[in-house]
């Protein structure tokens, strides 16, 4: 385990280095499960500092399963000692399991730090569909989200994305977002044109070269989205490529071995139930049932050919009985 934890450290360093080069910021996604280890997103009693990440309940790569039971976790966003330095919050989806009060499973919200939190700064706990009442910002540096369930029901669970910023003057390396959460703003410069609207009034793609919204979709889903697009991409081009390879074999061989694909429906009696032995090619025995059928031009010949043996024995017979003259070519007139 120890050695795929450093493989996929490696590979998310060198994502992000790709990513960086080309000025494009790779958005983290973490992970709000105990079982998960930091080298594949798991965020439990972790700080997060990114310019940019998506938080998420589990790990659902294709959206199939629901959160574990019996969680709890804490992590907090952590903007920086700059001063004014926030994260602003936008959800993309919150399913967890309903309850009075919010007493079973429930995602509570501080505004302050994880070592901190009380009932005074506790923004809000929150479950059920479409639960959570907080879009905004913090008052602070700092965002603390805890995580819980009991066991009793599991959900889809949650997903939010988290947007460092500062107060303007931005920056040489920021870029100005006049948004509705928080106005006269600067997020980090790589964020603009990575396909992902970070600016309310998505400022921060327009403008873009078809390249920049090219790269920066890609790098926009995030790990787990990459990860999961190029599952689905290998998964296709294999079928592509198991079809292809599958017809191209039969074409060869279903004369042979009356394989059972669709271009040997010819074949009759399934596999197996072929005139021609293994091995053998189609010319190999003199077999009636084997024979190519005449072309025109071959019958047409073929008549022809019988038709002149035939006056030839007329031509002889008479000949033979004295009738015409001594050459038999002379005398097919008189035969016809």
């Amino acid at each position: 385990m120890k050695n795929h934890g450093e493989s996929c450290v490696r590979i998310v360093a060198f994502f992000l280095t790709f990513s960086s080069s080309f000025g494009f910021y790779l958005i983290a996604d973490y992970y709000m499960d105990p079982d998960l280890g930091n080298a594949f997103g798991g965020v439990c009693n972790k700080r997060v500092e990114d310019a940019c990440a998506y938080l998420s309940s589990h790990l659902d790569l294709f959206g199939f399963s629901d959160y574990s039971s019996n969680v709890d976790c804490t992590m907090v966003f952590d903007a920086g000692k700059m001063a004014g330095a926030k994260f602003k919050f936008e959800w993309q989806y919150f399913n967890v399991e309903p309850s009075t009060d919010c007493t079973k499973d429930y995602l509570a919200i501080y505004d302050a730090d994880m070592n901190a939190i009380n009932s005074t700064n506790l923004v809000g706990k929150f479950c059920g569909l479409h639960g959570v009442s907080f879009n905004g910002t913090p008052t602070d540096r700092y965002m603390t989200m805890v995580f819980h369930t009991d066991g009793s029901g599991t959900k889809s669970g949650f997903k939010l994305r988290a947007t460092r910023y500062e107060p303007s003057p931005c920056q040489s390396e920021e870029f100005y977002c006049n948004d509705t959460l928080a106005t006269d703003i600067c997020i980090d410069d790589r964020l603009v044109c990575d396909g992902t609207r970070h600016c309310s009034d998505n400022s921060d793609e327009l403008n873009c070269s078809f390249l920049d919204e090219l790269l920066g979709t890609f790098f926009a889903l995030g790990l787990g989205g990459m990860v999961m697009s190029g599952v689905f991409c290998i998964a296709g081009c294999a079928g592509i490529w198991t079809v292809v390879g599958a017809l191209t074999c039969c074409k060869k061989c279903c004369v042979k071995c009356c394989c059972c694909w669709p271009c040997c429906k010819k074949c009759k009696g399934g596999a197996g139930n072929s005139k021609v032995e293994p091995g053998m090619e189609m010319g190999d025995r003199d077999d009636e049932d084997f024979s190519p059928p005449p072309t025109y031009r071959e019958t047409t010949k073929l008549e022809e050919d019988v038709e002149w043996d035939d006056v030839e024995d007329e031509v002889q017979k008479d000949d033979a009985a004295g009738i015409g003259s001594d050459d038999p070519r002379n005398n097919l007139a008189d035969v016809e």
